[in-house]
């Protein structure tokens, strides 16, 4: 019945739906192990499975390039130039010289028409930033946020910021969280959970954007992973990392360092062996 059946490996991709792409006489078709029949009839000249997207293949006719699943189901037209898997939810489409966005979780999916010069991935699997005449817009979940209105943006994966990003508007800083402009940009830099300075009072943000210490001390150190060291007025205090408060207030210093250094040091563990 075919003409080629391909390796496994490189035209399969996870796929439990008992399918799999196949070329008859002249082009590439979808069949069906279980019912014996094609569900995509020939029509490709090239497909091959996403590396990253799942249950996706990208099939291509006269030059131009679409995308099925392994049940038979359209993801995209077969009218893009070029196709590109860039996370596990995101494929980069493009048009031309301009590049759009397919997004698609399991739930919710959305098409972002081929309009900006760049596209980005960033590592959260959830957001993508676009870029059109040098400048940025910000995407969640397939949503476009904003217009491309950003100068600069800022992306730091980590497990306490990967919904987070700085971006930066009319020589201002502020914070994106998810899907959210949660500060907004009013700020000379911006700082996520670590101490910055505004309008010369020292505070800090957290990375969900909630203020965590208010912008009226006039010193913040950390001085342990869990504890901050904090001056206002007279008064030398410790920030509490986990309750995320000013726990107890001294009038030096020495006290509050030493304070820190106390509640810090492990207890010595005594065995037999210390006495001998």
């Amino acid at each position: 019945m075919f003409k080629e059946i391909p390796n496994y490996r490189s035209i399969c991709n996870n796929n439990k739906n008992e399918t799999i792409w196949v070329r008859g006489e002249t082009a590439w078709g979808l069949f069906d192990c279980a019912k014996l029949e094609y569900i995509v009839l020939p029509q490709f000249d090239v497909v091959h499975a996403c590396d990253k997207f799942p249950d996706c293949y990208f099939v291509g006719k006269n030059g131009k390039y679409g995308a099925y699943n392994s049940k038979g189901g359209s993801l995209l037209r077969c009218e893009y130039d070029e196709l590109k898997d860039l996370g596990w939810t995101g494929i980069r489409t493009k048009k031309g010289e301009k590049f759009g966005l397919f997004y698609d979780c399991g739930k919710t999916s959305n098409v972002i028409p081929c309009d900006y010069d760049e596209i980005i991935y960033l590592e959260n699997n959830y957001s993508f930033i676009l870029k059109r005449d040098n400048k940025w817009a910000i995407t969640y979940q397939g949503k476009l946020l904003s217009a491309p209105i950003y100068e600069e943006y800022t992306y730091k994966y980590s497990f306490h910021q990967n919904d987070s990003v700085v971006v930066k508007h009319n020589g201002k800083y502020g914070l994106y969280y998810k899907n959210k402009l949660v500060i907004n940009c009013e700020y000379d830099e911006l700082k996520i959970d670590t101490p910055m300075i505004h309008n010369g009072k020292y505070g800090m943000f957290s990375s969900d954007g909630c203020k965590v210490l208010d912008f009226i001390y006039d010193k913040i150190e950390a001085r342990h992973k869990e504890y901050y060291y904090v001056v206002k007025g007279a008064k030398h205090g410790v920030f509490d990392v986990k309750t995320k408060r000013v726990t107890i207030w001294f009038d030096t210093e020495l006290k509050a360092v030493r304070f820190i250094e106390t509640i810090t040091t492990p207890i010595p563990q005594f065995t037999d062996k210390n006495f001998f």
